[in-house]
């Protein structure tokens, strides 16, 4: 009998053979992985050409779930594979997919901190100062950071084939004490290579996404961040918090897109929140504007 979890495993398989020929990136493989392990500790060993959505009432329908549902029976039915002959999830439509509002206050901030092991802390504040992409950071080489500079240099990044502004290679800035942070790792452990990873787990292997996603998880629960009814805490809250936090100091939005690495301002919207008092405070600004005379002077 061929299960739902040898489907995902042979689905799997094929992600690795992309990943090794460069059609694919890791985090990609992670993500579905991540996705089908729910898939499997719900209906791992029911018929997998049996499978009809009803069977899945004990899994929640998210955006990412129902889209690597129907890519796994997609892949399935094709006729190279033949794996199945139906696609029951071909009519199924993936949900909304919800955007990210909460931003983080610095007294929640300190909350998070003081929940997350001493690792994922130094992770946390590299992530927030820098407003990166979680993956960015995960993933981070040695060798990728340019200590003079104080520059991340990126030759893969998200979105670069999808970008029509030529851009080749993403630099993220640093802030000084991000630096500071990142250096003092790194004299800590015996000035590792290049090629080397920044974090490591316990066995000394770079951090999974799983791994990072299960550290947060633990954390936002320890600081008493993830009420019933509330937007979760995830790594990605840290990049919504950091763009908002630079929009309150006054970057200009083409700047800020520039340090997210997005090719235009509207993406980098979505992750700008003002709240009331931002505009309050704006408005006062404005107020303040010394303002010009009719003779081209200055009025008190």
């Amino acid at each position: 009998m061929f299960r739902v979890r040898d489907l995902s495993r042979s689905f799997e398989s094929a992600l690795l053979v992309r990943v090794k020929l460069g059609e694919t990136e890791p985090t990609t493989l992670a993500w579905y992985k991540s996705q089908l392990a729910k898939l499997d500790a719900a209906v791992g060993d029911f018929p997998a050409a049996e499978l009809r959505a009803a069977h899945l009432v004990s899994v929640e329908f998210s955006n990412a779930f129902v889209r690597v549902l129907r890519a796994v029976y997609r892949w399935a039915c094709d006729d190279d594979v033949g794996l199945l002959q139906k696609d029951p999830f071909k009519k199924l439509k993936p949900p909304p997919c919800g955007e990210r509002q909460r931003v983080l206050t610095r007294t929640e901030m300190v909350r998070l901190y003081l929940a997350s092991s001493r690792l994922l802390r130094r992770f946390l504040f590299v992530l927030a100062r820098s407003i990166a992409r979680p993956g960015e950071i995960r993933g981070l080489l040695w060798g990728q950071i340019q200590w003079e500079r104080r520059l991340i240099t990126l030759v893969k990044f998200k979105g670069k084939k999808r970008r029509r502004d030529g851009v080749k290679v993403r630099q993220i800035p640093l802030d000084k004490p991000a630096l500071r942070m990142l250096r003092n790792i790194w004299e800590r452990r015996g000035c590792p290579g290049p090629n080397d990873p920044v974090w490591l787990d316990r066995d000394g292997k770079q951090w999974t996404y799983n791994a990072l996603r299960c550290q947060m998880r633990g954390a936002r629960e320890r600081a008493g961040l993830d009420p019933d009814g509330v937007e979760r805490v995830v790594c990605y809250t840290m990049r919504h918090t950091g763009a908002t936090n630079a929009t309150r100091r006054g970057v200009k939005d083409k700047t800020l897109a520039e340090i997210m690495g997005h090719s235009n301002t509207t993406t980098t919207n979505r992750y700008q929140h003002l709240a009331g008092d931002d505009l309050v405070a704006a408005i006062d600004r404005v107020a303040d504007r010394p303002r010009s005379r009719p003779d081209g002077g200055r009025q008190a």
